[in-house]
């Protein structure tokens, strides 16, 4: 029944007692009471599994995509206790995709799962971050509350990390890259940012005389 459609159910439950004193009155006898409860009975369960339907089909009860925990990670980010919320993204994706989207031992369906995410990022507050690739839909949506020209520095700075194995110049895989993407924002104002530093390098007149010579 829970794949009937929703408008099905709405129809049986709808109209249960006009269908109850139908089939009562087509079947007359001994057996009209027996009839009347177990179809009382048959439609209740279908209620039931209709207010389910009704609940699961709303925006927190589907299973949502990667992309959609990527987008609630970032309104979530905006707030002090889950500025790392990013950093649970996969973790909880793939463990939940990976189990069916149930919870506990008797296997619970989650049905909300955007609290079920804010409960995972809450379990892991104090905890060190691991290092990570950051989404670059992450980076654009950290660049526009840091505001300034740091939306402009996004895809140099996910090109330039992406390309080195998003590894520091000391070699160290980048653990927070919320504070290396200020850092390349703060120097690319200093004009030192790695990409600014080839740059200047390479157009650089007096270097260029000095090859010639």
């Amino acid at each position: 029944m829970h794949n009937a459609p929703a408008s099905v159910c709405a129809a049986l439950v709808g109209d249960a007692s006009a269908k109850i004193d139908m089939l009562n009155e087509v079947f007359k006898g001994e057996k009209k009471s027996e009839i009347s409860e177990d179809l009382t009975c048959a439609l209740e369960a279908i209620a039931k599994k209709f207010l389910d339907l009704k609940r699961l089909g709303g925006p927190r009860g589907k299973a949502p995509t990667l992309d959609q925990v990527i987008e609630f990670s970032m309104e979530q980010e905006k707030r002090t206790r889950y500025e790392h919320a990013g950093a649970c993204v996969e973790e909880f994706f793939y463990y939940y995709e990976a189990n069916g989207w149930v919870q506990g031992k008797g296997g619970i369906p989650i049905k909300d799962w955007q609290a079920a995410f804010r409960r995972w990022v809450l379990s892991q507050e104090g905890k060190p971050l691991k290092a990570r690739v950051p989404f670059h839909q992450e980076i654009q949506s950290y660049a526009d509350q840091l505001g300034g020209d740091a939306s402009g520095q996004v895809v140099a700075f996910y090109d330039h990390y992406s390309a080195n194995g998003w590894r520091q110049g000391s070699g160290n895989q980048i653990v927070d890259w919320k504070a290396s993407f200020r850092s390349w924002v703060s120097r690319d104002i200093e004009g030192t940012a790695p990409g600014k530093k080839a740059e200047r390098e390479f157009y650089d007149p007096l270097k260029c005389f000095e090859e010639l010579a």
